[in-house]
C-alpha cells in the first residue's frame, strides 16, 4: 500500500503558553512521511496542524486552553476600514509617504472586525500625462474600459466555465458624485448581474453577481489612466478621472491588486517583491536564518544561544507533504508551483524583511508561520501578507474552485492575542465535539464557557449549512467515531520497523495488522490488544483518512 507514514505518540502532557500552567495542555502527537496534501488536508479539518514533520491536535477533554481551528472564507471576504487603511498607508510607504503607527505592530496579522459593503483593488495602469472630461477622452476611456473589461470576462469564462458560447458585451453608465467640478467623475456597469444571468441561462446554476464581479476584479490587469475598481454590491465602479493626480506623477500604486510572485513594483520610492520558494530550497537557511533569529529574540524574548540553524531548519524547512503539480495554472499564481510547503519572502528595498511560511492545499492556503524585521514593525508587514494571501486565493480559485478557505491556525477565546484572528469575516470554526464546521457568529455565544465548547448546541447553528461545512440535513457528516477492533484488523496497514517484525521479515515490510497478529506468538497477544487500543484512540483523532494512512509499529 501507498500512504503517509505515521509515527503514533499518542496523547502528551505539556507546558501551557497560554494559561502558563505546567503539565496541562494536552494534545495528540504524530510524525509523518510522504504525506500528500488531500490527506493534509483531511486532518486539518480534524483539527490537527504541524510544526516541521510534527503534527498535533488538542485533546480538548482534557487540555486546559480551548484551541480551535478556524478558517476564512476568502471568497466572502470584504475588507474593513481598517485593513483598506493598512494597504492605503502601505502604498503611501511605496510612494514615499510616512507611515502611521495607530495601524499596530506587524505581529498582528489581521485587522479590524467591522465589515465593508466595497472592496477597493488599484490596478495597474500607465503614467498618463492629463487627460479632460471632454467628450472624445471620455469616449476613448468608455472604449478602453470596455475592451479590458470584456478581455477579463473571457479570461473567467475560459478559466471556470470553458464550454460557455461568446457572453454579452459589458455596458457602463455615466455616474457622477458630489463634487463633479472637482473631478469625481467615475463610471460603473452592471456587467457582473447580466453575465451571472446569462450564465444561468445557460444551465450553470449558483452563479450569483457578487462572486462574478470579484473574479472580474481579479483578473482586470491594465486600465487607462491608472483607474481603481471598487466592487459595490455586484456592481464594478470605475471612479478613474479621481485618481488622475496620482497617475500623471507616474507612481500609481499596484498594492491591493493581486500579483505576480516575483512582481517588482518599479518606478516607486521603495521597490518590494515577493518570491514563493520551496521550503527544502537550499538557499533558504542561508537567507532566512539571520531575520529568523533577530524576530525569535527580539519579538519572542527567547535566548539568542536557544535560536540555531538546526532548529531552524527543523521548524521551518521540513515538511511530510508530498509536493503536487497542477496544471493550468497562470503566471503569477499561488498554484504556479503547484501544491506543497512554501516559504514566501517579501523583499523591501532588497533586504528581507519578512517571511510567511505556508501550506498551499487543495481547499485552502494554510498559514503556519509568520517572521519579519522587528526594526519595520510600523509598516503592519503581517497584515499587508495576509490581505495579499487572501487575494491569491480569491485569484486561484478561477483555476481550481476548489481552493476557496484560509486557514490562521488555532484560535482561543480567552487570549486577547488570538482575538485578532476572528475579524476576518466570514469565519468558521472547528467543532471539537462533532468536527463540522460552524460560522463564528453562530458560534461565538458558546466560546465563553471555559470548558470544551459543543458549538453545535446553540439551537440553528447547523441551519441552512452544507457539505462545505461538513454537515449533512442539519446534523455532523463525519462526527468522532472510533472504528472497531475487526475494522483496524481487516484495514489498517502497518509498516513494522526491524524490531517488531516477524522472523524472516524485511526492514520497513507494509503489511494488514491481520497478516501481523496471525504471525506473532501466542505470549505476545497482550502486546497486539495493547496496539489495538492505541490504534483505535488514533485512528479517532484522524478521522475516515485512518484508513490511507501506514501505522508505524
Amino acid at each position: 500500500m501507498e500512504g503517509a507514514l505515521v509515527r503514533d505518540y499518542g496523547q502528551h502532557l505539556t507546558h501551557c503558553a497560554y494559561c502558563g500552567k505546567n503539565d496541562a495542555s494536552s494534545a495528540h502527537g504524530m510524525t509523518a512521511e510522504d504525506m500528500s496534501v488531500q490527506t493534509y488536508n483531511a486532518l486539518l479539518d480534524r483539527g490537527w496542524r504541524r510544526s516541521g514533520t510534527w503534527l498535533y491536535k488538542p485533546c480538548h477533554l482534557q487540555t486546559c486552553c480551548q484551541l480551535l481551528t478556524i478558517r476564512l472564507e476568502a471568497a466572502q471576504f470584504r475588507p474593513s476600514k481598517a485593513q483598506r487603511k493598512v494597504l492605503a498607508q502601505w502604498r503611501r510607504y511605496l510612494q514615499g509617504g510616512t507611515m502611521s503607527t495607530a495601524g499596530g505592530s506587524a505581529a498582528c496579522r489581521h485587522g479590524d472586525a467591522s465589515t465593508s459593503q466595497a472592496t477597493h483593488a488599484t490596478v495597474p495602469g500607465p503614467a498618463a500625462g492629463a487627460t479632460t472630461r471632454g467628450g472624445s477622452d471620455l469616449q476613448d476611456a468608455i472604449q478602453a474600459l470596455q475592451e479590458a473589461l470584456d478581455g477579463a470576462t473571457a479570461r473567467y469564462l475560459a478559466a471556470s466555465h470553458p464550454a460557455a458560447p461568446s457572453p454579452p458585451p459589458a455596458r457602463f453608465t455615466q455616474r457622477c458624485g458630489k463634487g463633479k467640478a472637482q473631478g469625481s467623475l467615475g463610471l460603473t456597469s452592471a456587467h457582473a448581474f447580466v453575465l451571472a444571468a446569462w450564465l444561468r441561462r445557460q444551465g450553470r446554476t449558483g452563479v450569483e453577481a457578487r462572486e462574478v464581479a470579484q473574479a472580474l476584479r481579479t483578473l482586470l490587469q491594465r486600465l487607462p489612466l491608472g483607474a481603481e475598481v471598487e466592487v459595490a454590491k455586484g456592481h464594478l465602479n470605475f471612479p478613474w478621472e479621481r485618481r488622475q493626480s496620482a497617475c500623471a506623477s507616474g507612481t500609481e500604486s499596484q498594492v491591493g491588486a493581486v500579483e505576480p510572485i516575483t512582481h517588482i513594483h518599479a518606478g516607486l520610492a521603495h521597490s518590494f517583491e515577493r518570491r514563493l520558494l520551496p521550503h527544502d530550497d537550499p538557499s533558504l537557511p542561508e537567507t532566512e536564518f539571520e531575520l529568523f533569529k533577530k524576530y525569535q529574540v527580539h519579538h519572542h524574548k527567547e535566548a539568542e544561544e536557544g535560536v540555531t540553524r538546526k532548529t531552524f531548519a527543523h521548524f521551518l524547512c521540513s515538511s511530510p507533504l508530498t509536493p503536487e503539480p497542477f496544471r493550468g495554472a497562470p503566471p503569477g499564481s499561488c498554484l504556479e508551483q503547484g501544491f506543497g510547503s512554501f516559504h514566501q519572502q517579501y523583499w523591501l528595498d532588497g533586504r528581507l524583511a519578512a517571511v510567511s511560511v505556508i501550506d498551499i492545499l487543495p481547499s485552502c492556503i494554510s498559514s503556519k508561520y509568520f517572521f519579519w524585521d522587528p526594526d519595520l514593525a510600523h509598516l503592519s508587514l503581517g497584515k499587508v501578507s495576509s490581505l495579499l494571501e487572501i487575494e491569491w486565493i480569491q485569484q486561484a480559485r478561477l483555476v481550481c474552485p476548489s481552493l476557496r478557505y484560509y486557514y490562521l491556525g488555532f484560535y482561543l477565546h480567552t487570549c486577547h492575542r488570538m482575538r485578532y484572528k476572528a475579524e476576518y469575516q466570514p469565519s468558521d470554526l472547528l467543532c471539537p465535539i462533532n468536527q463540522c464546521w460552524v460560522p463564528f457568529s453562530k458560534a461565538a455565544p458558546v466560546l465563553e464557557s471555559p470548558d470544551m465548547p459543543n458549538l453545535c448546541a446553540r439551537p440553528g447553528a447547523l441551519e441552512g449549512l452544507g457539505r462545505d461545512h461538513l454537515v449533512q440535513d442539519g446534523s455532523p457528516m463525519v462526527p468522532p467515531v472510533r472504528p472497531s477492533k475487526r475494522e483496524l484488523l481487516d484495514s489498517q496497514h502497518i509498516c513494522l520497523t526491524p524490531s517488531s517484525q516477524p522472523a524472516g521479515g524485511s526492514p520497513r515490510q507494509v503489511i494488514l495488522l491481520r497478516q501481523l497478529v496471525a504471525a506473532v506468538r501466542r505470549d505476545a497477544l497482550p502486546a497486539i490488544h495493547r496496539l489495538l487500543d492505541n490504534l483505535g484512540v488514533w485512528a479517532e483523532a484522524v478521522g475516515p483518512v485512518w484508513r490511507e494512512l501506514v501505522y508505524a509499529v
